[in-house]
């Protein structure tokens, strides 16, 4: 059958943002698992909120409480976790 299905960021995908010229590995995971010191982060969070459902290339502003801030999503790994 062979659909082109375009990848997005869904839970258990790892992806790599860039944001202000860093490069960063994450993954969204289920509440009870988050650790951002592993690159972990919460699906309730919102960042994740803000990543859910997105496109490689796509640029995407997160609110956060300090303020909001842009990062391009770079790679979506079609692997998963």
């Amino acid at each position: 059958m062979g659909e082109n299905v375009a990848r997005v960021i869904t839970e258990g995908i790892i992806f790599v943002i860039e944001e202000n010229g860093i490069k960063e590995e994450w993954m969204i995971v289920p509440q009870g698992e988050s650790d951002p010191s592993r690159n972990r982060i919460s699906i309730q969070s919102p960042f994740a909120q803000a990543l859910l459902g997105q496109k490689k290339g796509a640029r995407v502003m997160i609110k956060a409480p300090g303020g909001e801030y842009e990062v391009v999503i770079l790679e979506i790994d079609e692997n998963g976790g």
